[in-house]
């Protein structure tokens, strides 16, 4: 540089624009003596970045499901996943039939999705937690991990007990298709 410009490349003692490596010469970027038009647009861009990706511009919750090995369970909806995960956890914590004070496995098996439906399962000494956007997902999903353990690890399970099936909201629900 040929210290007209600073090192970031901005003006300085009064041009009006800063050329770049590509264009040579020629004004790559505009920038006014006070360069608060800029900064106004380039504030308002992360404004708008930051508010159309944040859990504040969508109305979906999240729900998370936990199950812990003794087949104690927990479900909550929540505005964002750790208030999710944090309901769930409690919920299972108070259900559970140890002592508060005790390590209760809640938690142990968590899972989460936007709006979605869960359903936990224990097969023997198997348990999974199956959270997936729609119930037949859901369903889907347990059996593919039933196949996944007979075929890929040869692993036969037995019969397995449904734990509970849980709503978008969070609460046991019985599916209709």
């Amino acid at each position: 540089m040929d210290g007209r410009f600073d090192s970031a490349g901005l003006k300085l003692a009064g041009y009006p624009y800063v050329p770049d490596q590509i264009n040579g010469s020629r004004p790559a970027l505009v920038i006014r003596d006070s360069g608060s038009r800029l900064a106004r647009w380039t504030r308002l861009a992360f404004i708008c970045a930051a508010l159309l990706s944040s859990d504040f511009a969508c109305a979906e919750q999240w729900l998370a499901l936990t199950l812990a090995p003794d087949g104690t369970w927990g479900a909550a909806a929540g505005d964002n996943t750790d208030a999710a995960m944090a309901g769930a956890i409690a919920q299972c914590a108070k259900r559970s039939p140890r002592p508060p004070t005790s390590i209760n496995g809640c938690g142990a098996s968590l899972r989460l999705a936007r709006d979605g439906w869960g359903i936990a399962e224990i097969c023997g000494t198997y348990w999974l937690v199956s959270v997936e956007p729609t119930h037949d997902e859901a369903e889907l999903s347990l059996r593919a991990w039933k196949l996944s353990m007979k075929y890929q690890h040869g692993i036969a399970l037995p019969e397995c007990r449904r734990v509970v099936t849980v709503g978008p909201d969070g609460e046991p629900a019985e599916y209709q298709p």
